[in-house]
């Protein structure tokens, strides 16, 4: 693993660079990787002359993207630079980003109360956004949380992120972090209010932590299902 590329707010692609020089060895690489779930990322190799039909069809089942550098790299006077073969990866393979622009707030309804918002995550950089019948699907960077120098997840996601991953509580685990933190979920809090315009406070304090005053699920998140028990209070099968 050699990074990330973030081409824009909302999209990544993990990059890996392989140099075996035999097609059984690139073959278990991509196998190793699409093995443990990865899906979207990018394959580089020093050359193509070592691909495979089965190489090939791996990394397609995993909507990834194999590449060599000799395609995606040119040497130039000053160092090297992307060549057309990359800039066509990006134009035929990366999300365009929308011309219309997104909703500064959410259409939140008329007296609705911060206990009613559910807030589940979807990916690392998205989620979903339900408030009674309102629904919207929104990027870090909808929420203004994207930051202003890269683009990438600001801090204010990322706490908010922690908060999905304890469903709804946060607690920092170091001493020596906790007034940064509480600076961090102050600004998170205020970020909120801008966004869906509620009264009261979205974060309050619970014990040594704070708790979100709405329900926050993180990715992947399932529901436990809910127990039926009879008149003899057996628990029924479901």
């Amino acid at each position: 693993f050699i990074g990330e590329l973030v081409p824009n707010p909302g999209t990544r692609y993990g990059v890996y660079l392989c140099c075996r020089g035999d097609p059984e060895q690139l073959e278990s690489a991509a196998l190793h990787l699409t093995s443990t779930g990865k899906r979207g990322f990018i394959l580089l190799t020093p050359t193509n002359r070592y691909w495979t039909a089965r190489l090939r069809s791996s990394i397609e089942t995993a909507t990834a993207s194999l590449m060599s550098l000799e395609e995606v790299v040119d040497l130039a006077d000053k160092g090297f630079s992307a060549s057309a073969g990359w800039r066509s990866f990006l134009d035929t393979r990366v999300p365009k980003l929308t011309t219309k622009t997104p909703p500064t707030t959410f259409p939140t309804p008329h007296g609705a109360r911060w206990n009613e918002l559910i807030i589940r995550f979807l990916t690392g950089d998205t989620a979903s956004l339900t408030l009674r019948d309102a629904r919207l699907r929104v990027s870090y960077t909808d929420l203004g949380m994207a930051r202003s120098d890269n683009a990438n997840r600001s801090v204010q996601w990322e706490m908010l992120e922690k908060f999905a991953k304890g469903n709804g509580y946060y607690e920092p685990q170091y001493q020596a972090y906790k007034e940064r933190e509480k600076q961090q979920i102050s600004r998170l809090g205020r970020a909120l209010k801008t966004y869906f315009q509620i009264d009261g406070d979205p974060i309050v304090r619970d014990g040594q932590g704070w708790k979100t005053a709405f329900l926050i699920r993180p990715e992947g998140w399932k529901e436990p299902e809910e127990e039926n028990w009879d008149v003899e209070g057996q628990l029924l099968s479901p």
